[in-house]
């Protein structure tokens, strides 16, 4: 989030690999989950995850309505989403359950 790195990938689709849900973003309001490829357990920056949304999985809204359905230390060999970038903040929002490979 918020690196020059993460600012390049604005606006396109991406695919990361083996990666395991780290931790939920805020889940008594968002669906938004953070995912890391070495396990570890995370909230942003320290140590360096990518938070996962769900804005175009819902159709353009942010909604918290229990989907996608992920819980922390679920694997999944890809997360395919577009990089969004607001704020010098940046999520991977995924569009359907499909970018979402066990």
């Amino acid at each position: 989030p918020g690196s020059a790195t993460a600012e390049g990938w604005e606006s396109q689709l991406v695919r990361v690999s083996n990666v395991k849900v780290a931790a939920m973003f805020d889940p008594a309001t968002e669906d938004d989950f953070w995912i890391a490829d070495d396990g570890a357990t995370c909230t942003g920056t320290a140590p360096a995850c990518t938070r996962v949304g769900d804005f175009h999985y819902d159709g353009g809204h942010k909604t918290k309505n229990g989907q996608p359905a992920v819980s922390v230390g679920q694997s999944f060999s890809a997360v395919i989403g577009v990089v969004n970038g607001y704020a010098d903040e940046h999520i991977l929002d995924v569009r359907s359950d499909a970018d979402l490979v066990p």
